[in-house]
This record gives structure tokens, C-alpha cells and sequence, in this order.
């Protein structure tokens, strides 16, 4: 297939996809956003960083979280927890497990380090908002089967949201969760088409050509089943998660916002607005400038794992626990 080819599909496909969004447009109810004085406010955010690596009979996990709290006064004001570069930790695992239930286990890791800094931002900084990186919600994925040796750790991990759900609730902290790249198809679902391909793509997309900058949908339900095993896992409180999108630039797809409220309707006016006015500083990158922060001060490289690798077999020597697989050592 020739580039004008491929060209000559994706603008067939996106001009089915702007129709449908024309359908779609008198099923959602969308309402402008107003301005917001951040003057006053506490906004923290929580992002966190993980590498993982797979041994013969060792495997380690390397993650790092940090929380950063926006202070708004005559100057910003900003901390970090618990600093502004802390060390990586690096946590091994020694026993024997599946590649894919290897990688649940290394991202309830990666998750349960970021719940714990929230759980402390949350105390620390006493933030008006509190905003994770993701959803304020474990994915679906996340959750092992109750036989595999991972779920131990689930059940950590969903403690640790409780804890940190009572916490907000208890002092009145808008815990609230940005979702970066969304795939939710939510919205889509909704509507009705006869092109299945449609239905396919994500709300974010077709929300892009009916949607105005500055703008937010009406919220919903967090998930209209009630029965999904992770939301039945943190009880009551998946009462009380909802979503909606907003638009902070033209040149940029909506941002989905999963928010935790006792009342939804009234919360999610200022939420809105807070999220808005800070997420709109980059107008192809519309994402909550504290969380940018967050992910700048976390996030982890290839050059961090080849470093704490070759340190952890220096310092142990020859061993066939640390031996890679066969496929990393194919020469092509």
C-alpha cells in the first residue's frame, strides 16, 4: 500500500468517525467551564516510575514515586515528598513466576509505592486537590487470580486505597485522577452504528470533533457495572467515583478525570475548573502542570536498570540466578 494509499484510508475513516461524533453530539450534554483564582490553593500530585527485570531465578522490581504540592500565593510555592530526587528502591523477587504474572506483580509494585506517597502528600500537604497520575482506580488488569502468588500483594494494594479514599473524604481533599492516554470507549458504547469499527476507538477521539476548548462533559458513573471484582473489592466506596472529560486546547484530545466525591454534582464544578486552569500551559500537551512535575522528578530509564543490574552482579559475582534469558543474549 502506497503513503497516499494510507493517507487516502485514514481520512475515510476519520470522516466516518467525525459523522458519527455528529450523531453522537445530541446524546451528551456538554457545559463551558468557568475561571478559577488558584490563589490560596494546595494542588498536589503523585506519579511514580518502575522498571522491572526477569532472572533465571532473581528478578527485581526498581520504582520510585514522588509527591509535589503547588502552593498558590503571591509566588508558587512547591515541595516534594519525600524529596525532590529520592533514590530509586530497588525490591528483589525470588521466586518463580510467569511472565505475565511476573509483570501484575511488578506493576502492583509500581502502584502500592505510589498510594503509599499519596496516603503521605495526602497528610503532609494537606492539599485542597490531590491529583494520580491514571485513574483513582486500579485497571482491571491489575487484578491476579486469587490462586496466583500475586494477589497477596492486590489485597495490600487495595487496602492502601481505602486508606487513602477515607483519608480524602475524612478532610474534605478532592482526590481526583487524570488519565493521560485514555482508551475508554464509554461514550461510544452509547451511541448506536451500524460500523463496528467505529465503536472501536476510543471516546477521546471522536469527542475531539464536537468537542470546544474549555468545555467539559456532563459527569458518570465511574463503571456501569457493579459487578466488576475490583470495584466490589473496595466496597462502598465505588459509589462514589465518577468521570468526565474536559477540553483544554484545540490542538490537543480531551482529558479524561476520575474523581472520588460524596456529592459529584457539586464537586465537579471546581474540580473542573481547577483541572482546567492547570493543565492548558502547553497547547499540544494538555495535562496538570503538578503531575508533569511529578513525572519529571519519578520516572525511571533503560540507563537506570543497566546501571542497578551490572552493580547487583558485581556485587554477588557469578551466579546462575542472575543469568538473563537466551532471547536477550541473541546476536542478530
Amino acid at each position: 500500500m502506497t503513503l497516499k494509499e494510507i493517507a487516502s484510508q485514514i481520512r475515510e475513516i476519520s470522516a466516518k468517525r467525525k459523522a458519527f461524533a455528529e450523531k453522537l453530539r445530541s446524546e451528551i450534554k456538554f457545559s463551558s467551564i468557568g475561571d478559577v483564582d488558584l490563589k490560596g490553593l494546595r494542588i498536589a500530585g503523585v506519579d511514580g516510575g518502575f522498571l522491572a527485570k526477569q532472572k533465571h531465578g532473581v528478578s527485581f522490581v526498581i520504582r520510585r514515586a514522588v509527591g509535589v504540592c503547588f502552593e498558590y500565593g503571591e509566588k508558587l510555592q512547591t515541595s516534594y515528598l519525600p524529596s525532590k530526587n529520592p533514590s530509586p528502591e530497588v525490591i528483589p523477587v525470588s521466586y518463580i513466576l510467569e511472565e505475565h504474572e511476573f509483570n501484575t506483580y511488578a506493576s502492583l509494585l509500581r502502584v502500592e509505592r505510589e498510594i503509599q506517597v499519596a496516603i503521605e502528600s495526602a497528610k503532609r500537604f494537606k492539599p485542597n486537590v490531590l491529583i494520580l497520575d491514571g485513574s483513582v482506580v486500579l485497571y482491571p488488569a491489575n487484578r491476579p487470580k486469587s490462586s496466583s502468588l500475586a494477589f497477596k500483594k492486590y489485597e495490600e494494594v487495595i487496602q492502601l486505597f481505602n486508606e487513602l479514599y477515607l483519608f480524602c473524604l475524612e478532610n474534605s481533599i478532592a482526590l481526583v485522577g487524570a488519565v493521560e492516554d485514555s482508551r475508554s470507549m464509554k461514550l461510544c458504547k452509547k451511541a448506536i452504528s451500524d460500523d463496528k469499527l467505529l465503536l472501536k476507538f476510543s471516546d477521546t477521539i471522536v469527542l475531539s470533533h464536537i468537542m470546544e476548548k474549555g468545555t467539559r462533559t456532563d459527569i458518570m458513573e465511574y463503571s456501569e457495572s457493579a459487578e466488576l471484582p475490583i470495584l466490589q473489592d473496595i466496597g462502598e466506596f465505588s459509589k462514589k467515583l465518577f468521570s468526565f472529560y474536559l477540553r483544554a486546547s484545540d490542538y490537543d484530545l480531551p482529558l479524561r478525570i476520575d474523581f472520588l466525591s460524596n456529592n459529584p454534582r457539586e464537586d465537579v464544578e471546581q474540580i473542573s475548573k481547577i483541572m482546567l486552569a492547570i493543565s492548558n500551559n502547553f497547547k499540544e500537551y494538555t495535562y496538570p502542570s503538578v503531575l508533569i512535575e511529578a513525572d519529571a522528578r519519578a520516572k525511571l530509564s533503560e540507563k537506570d536498570l543497566m546501571f542497578i543490574d551490572k552493580a547487583i552482579s558485581s556485587e554477588v559475582g557469578f551466579s546462575p540466578d542472575l543469568m538473563s534469558f537466551r532471547r536477550e543474549k541473541r546476536v542478530v
